[in-house]
């Protein structure tokens, strides 16, 4: 098996182009796959890591909503949600934390820098605690605060908006009202977040200063956090709501569980359809690698001839060939599985999500590569092995 390795990379470095070409649609594939697999990973993991920073004990309470799987994420919650829904839930549901939200899209600018499309959150949290947030700079807005136009923003919000991680005091632009900077979160790594918005690219101002904003008192969502009997909570929040709305789709009740597991099976989905598209590819390598074999025995028929006249047997021969297909589909799968990592980890970084390790995109790396050499290479080292000693001999003269 040495033997047919060193004559395998030998006849590899004596056709460099082809044999380069040959390994681009594996390294394309490669890349494409382990791509997938490590961002949909690490996207997975930080799913995983919100629901249990939340303890497994949070209840989401979403105004209408588009709840269908594909437009889970760019779904967004009407303000359906009544004042009235949050305080029979404060009255009835003992030894939890009820946080009413509106949800304001639209325009923020700072010195004459204007970011559209910016998530602010109307919110009657007072302990940033209570949804697991710390605050690397300013403080939080108290219950006696709550009519100061002060206004927090996430970490990445503040970078893009002002250029700094400590902005205090600075003033920015709300939908025309003017805020003033107290506080900046600390990144939190959740671009798809179970509460439905990016907290690292969010502001957050008061819930009074909210509903000035929009003119109403209506709420696009409730969190009620901090539970012991979450299957018991849910069936309260249920009762409590449908008492309070004629029409059951005005509201959409999750646990944090399932909000992440409908995302983790979105990004299951997106996985498959793009696994698809790369098997493709990577079916269209095996192809060229076995062409580009095939041609191999055509143009070295001599080589054959006289390696099998000096002794060679069937099973040397096989053996070069395969091993030549194998190390050009390895050497692609090497330098495919490389390039993934390093897109995904600027990708993520760009998202803010840390990047996780992936056995499956590894194994990838190196399993699919060593059956595609296998099957390009079995049949062109068989016919290699079937040439004729007299025929092969005869293409010398």
């Amino acid at each position: 098996m040495k033997l047919a390795i060193r004559l395998a990379r030998q006849s590899l470095r004596t056709h460099k182009l082809r044999a380069r070409l040959s390994t681009i649609g594996i390294v394309i594939s490669i890349t494409i796959v382990s791509l997938i697999f490590i961002i949909s990973d690490s996207v997975k993991t930080s799913l995983t890591k919100q629901v249990n920073q939340l303890n497994n004990h949070s209840i989401i309470v979403n105004g209408t909503t588009n709840n269908s799987l594909f437009n889970l994420i760019s779904s967004l919650p009407d303000d359906t949600l009544l004042r009235q829904d949050s305080k029979y839930l404060r009255d009835n549901i003992d030894n939890s934390t009820v946080i009413d939200n509106q949800i304001i899209y639209g325009s923020v600018s700072y010195d004459g820098q204007q970011l559209s499309d910016i998530t602010t959150i109307a919110t009657s949290i007072t302990n940033p605690d209570d949804l697991n947030l710390t605050l690397l700079d300013g403080n939080w807005f108290s219950n006696n605060e709550q009519n100061k136009k002060w206004v927090i923003l996430g970490e990445n919000l503040a970078n893009k908006l002002i250029g700094t991680v400590h902005p205090q005091n600075q003033v920015i632009d709300i939908k025309g009202e003017k805020f003033t900077i107290v506080g900046v979160i600390k990144q939190t790594k959740q671009p798809l977040s179970v509460l439905g918005y990016d907290i690292d690219n969010s502001a957050f101002i008061s819930l009074d200063n909210g509903q000035k904003i929009t003119a109403s008192d209506n709420l696009n969502q409730i969190i009620v956090t901090k539970i012991d009997d979450i299957g018991e909570i849910k069936r309260q929040i249920t009762q409590i709501l449908s008492n309070n709305h004629v029409d059951s789709n005005d509201f959409t009740i999750d646990t944090t569980n399932d909000i992440a597991d409908r995302l983790i099976e979105l990004v299951n989905y997106i996985t498959i359809i793009a696994c698809i598209v790369a098997g493709l590819v990577l079916l269209i390598s095996c192809i060229s690698i076995a062409n580009i074999m095939l041609v191999n025995v055509v143009e070295r028929r001599r080589e054959i001839g006289i390696r099998k006249a000096v002794g060679a047997t069937t099973r040397n021969i096989i053996s070069q060939f395969i091993a030549e297909s194998l190390i050009m589909s390895l050497r692609g799968g090497i330098i495919g599985l490389v390039l993934a990592y390093a897109i995904s980890a600027v990708i993520l970084l760009f998202w803010s999500v840390d990047l996780s390790f992936s056995w499956l995109a590894l194994g990838i790396g190196f399993t699919v590569p060593i059956i595609t050499g296998i099957i390009a290479g079995v049949y062109p080292a068989y016919r290699a092995s079937r040439q004729d000693i007299i025929e092969a001999l005869n293409q010398l003269t």
